[in-house]
């Protein structure tokens, strides 16, 4: 394990007054692969089979946004504190084969952007068989990518796969035990939540800087509203370096590697402005 001490989300890049390109907006219209939700959700939860869209979004920082119904088969309860939960919604082609170059619709606990929609999932998740709630959640794609603009051809379906991970709580020590021993116990459960904490939140720090490094292309071809993004940005960055700062500051190797290299993705990406 290596261990970082993390001092907020660093920014290496400048802002410049700038304009949104053009481009039209497209949608596609798709339905469920089937029903079944992979995973641990789908033991309560399917897709209805009702046609979809995925459409070009009109919020800063997002690329594409899709609307989809969740209909309840099995009560159930997938309680905040205790459980952990990962929903990510897959693009498809009509065998079912993702489709290459774009990412997943995605929203999880560690996630931002996404709370409200996964709050409705775990209220689904509770009420009666039958009962059925719509959803949206973002897509971005990588900076530069021929997608930004215009979806791949070939797209007619999608897939969702979940997983819920059980969250340890350390258990309170008894009375006869020393309150070091009890100190102790609660600090090695947060450090193995803190740890899986880490893929969530680099996920969302690789959705976080992909957002920015397209708020500096635009800055960097000339519209002003540019400067009034910024600061929406700004409050993302505040509230990633919250769940940096809870996540702790221990990182596998495998995490650190993926932290550095977003580090060097944004650092390049603003060398690039200069130039």
């Amino acid at each position: 394990m290596k261990k970082i001490k993390f001092l907020g989300v660093a920014l290496t890049a400048v802002m410049f007054l700038a304009s949104c390109g053009g481009g039209g907006l497209q949608e596609v219209e798709i339905s469920p692969l089937k029903a079944k939700i992979k995973g641990d959700v789908g033991d309560f939860i399917e897709i209805s089979n009702e046609k979809c869209k995925v459409v070009k979004s009109q919020e800063m920082g997002q690329d594409w946004v899709m609307t989809f119904k969740l209909k309840n088969i099995k009560t159930g309860d997938l309680n905040d504190e205790n459980y952990d939960l990962d929903f990510k919604l897959v693009l498809t082609d009509k065998s079912g084969k993702p489709i290459t170059g774009l990412k997943e619709f995605w929203m999880s606990d560690g996630l931002w952007g996404t709370a409200s929609e996964l709050k409705k999932l775990r209220a689904l998740i509770t009420e009666s068989p039958g009962s059925e709630e719509w959803f949206t959640l973002p897509m971005d794609v990588d900076y530069g990518s021929d997608y930004e603009e215009y979806l791949p051809e070939g797209i007619t379906n999608f897939t969702i796969r979940t997983e819920v991970k059980k969250v340890e709580i350390a258990e309170e020590t008894s009375s006869d035990n020393s309150s070091s021993n009890e100190s102790y116990s609660n600090s090695s459960s947060k450090e193995t939540v803190s740890n899986e904490d880490w893929d969530a939140v680099l996920k969302s720090y690789e959705s976080y800087i992909d957002q920015y490094i397209k708020l500096m292309k635009k800055a960097a071809n000339g519209d002003a509203s540019a400067m009034t993004e910024y600061a929406s940005m700004m409050e993302k960055a505040t509230d990633l370096s919250e769940k940096m700062s809870n996540a702790g500051d221990d990182l596998s190797v495998s995490q650190m590697t993926k932290f550095m290299k977003l580090q060097t993705k944004l650092a390049t990406a603003a060398a690039e402005m200069y130039n």
